[in-house]
C-alpha cells in the first residue's frame, strides 16, 4: 500500500475517483505543473503497477476495483478526519473495508 502513502499519488486517486481523466487532468490535480511531467510519470506508474489505476482504450486513466475500494477508503478517511497513511496500512493488512 506503499503506492498511496505519497501525497501525489492520493490526489491521483483522489481526483480519479471522480471519473476518468487525461494525463494532463491529473497532473493538473496533483499540483504538478509541465516542467514535472517525467516526475508525475513515475508516480502514475507506481499506481498502474500496484493495479490501483489502468489506462482506458480511449487513452485516459481510471480506477481498476482495487483502486475503487482504496479510493472509497481514502476519502471516507479524509472526511473522518482520521491518519490516511495509518488507515492504508491496515487496509493492506486486511483490517479495513
Amino acid at each position: 500500500m506503499r503506492a498511496v502513502a505519497n501525497e501525489v499519488r492520493r490526489k491521483v486517486i483522489e481526483r480519479l475517483w471522480a471519473g476518468p481523466a487525461t494525463f494532463t487532468e491529473l497532473m493538473e490535480a496533483a499540483g504538478m505543473g509541465v516542467s514535472e511531467s517525467g516526475k508525475f510519470t513515475y508516480h502514475l506508474k507506481r499506481l498502474l503497477n500496484a493495479g490501483l489505476v489502468k489506462q482506458l482504450g480511449d487513452g485516459r486513466y481510471g480506477l481498476t476495483g482495487l483502486g475503487k475500494r482504496v479510493a472509497g477508503l481514502l476519502m471516507q478517511k479524509s472526511v473522518e478526519g482520521e491518519d490516511i497513511v495509518a488507515s492504508i496500512r491496515e487496509f493492506g493488512e486486511g483490517g479495513g473495508a
